[in-house]
């Protein structure tokens, strides 16, 4: 059984975009938890996942943005057929290699989104599919072995930030891969960025967390600066 997990802060987009297209592509078995509430992101798919973790049948949890829009109608098919690898513990539609921080979008991307805020309206990468270091987050595939073991760090909810790429580089740190599919999606997300700050103390959270005993890449020098900077900035 496919389960599809969708954390709704806007029930207008949810019930506009993410839902229709999650009725159109589930399966007659497949369980749907559209999880709302006051509390963050994290906790609210972590309390998904831990219902989840005790469903016997289960073969994967399929996380969507409440903004995106799945089009495969083999959807599930797919999902399933990206799990055939036991070592496979995430996949998605898009994801990036060499990635040294919350800013997964200046490594390698591969894979593809459709999306009107960029040109050409389509994010697309080097490759189709393959293994990377971290996938967006706008579908997170997750295996039996993901559901019962991951869980979303709840120390990054307050600034909301980068949950996506730290549940990626917790699956490697156990040994298992993140890998992209040739899933179908197009993202109507909000093209503005406008929390910085935020993201700056996830991003030094993160760095503290997984990367900080790790060469000092010029890339990865210019992300620390940039977020101390941010972070240093007074806010509310």
């Amino acid at each position: 059984m496919i389960a599809f997990v969708v954390a709704v802060a806007d029930r207008t987009r949810f019930d506009t975009i993410a839902g229709p297209a999650i009725e159109r592509v589930r399966e007659v078995d497949s369980v749907v938890l559209a999880v709302e509430g006051e509390e963050p992101v994290q906790h609210r798919l972590n309390a998904a996942l831990g219902e989840l973790a005790a469903l016997p049948d289960l073969e994967a949890a399929v996380i969507v943005h409440e903004d995106v829009r799945l089009h495969d109608l083999a959807t599930a098919a797919i999902v399933r057929a990206g799990f055939a690898d036991p070592d496979v513990a995430v996949t998605g539609a898009i994801g990036y290699m060499d990635v040294h921080g919350l800013a997964a979008w200046e490594g390698v991307p591969v894979g593809a989104t459709r999306t009107e805020h960029v040109p050409g309206g389509e994010i697309v990468g080097t490759v189709a599919t393959g293994p990377v270091d971290a996938l967006d987050g706008l579908v997170l595939c997750l295996s039996p072995w993901a559901v019962r073991t991951l869980r979303f760090d709840t120390s990054l909810a307050a600034e909301f930030h980068g949950y996506d790429v730290d549940l990626c580089f917790q699956a490697r740190h156990h040994g298992r891969r993140v890998e992209v599919i040739e899933l179908t999606t197009s993202h109507a997300h909000r093209p503005m960025f406008g929390d910085t700050e935020r993201w700056a103390r996830n991003e030094l959270r993160f760095q503290g967390r997984w990367i900080e005993h790790r060469p000092i890449t010029e890339n990865r020098r210019r992300t620390l600066a940039r977020a101390a900077e941010a972070a240093s900035r007074p806010h509310a």
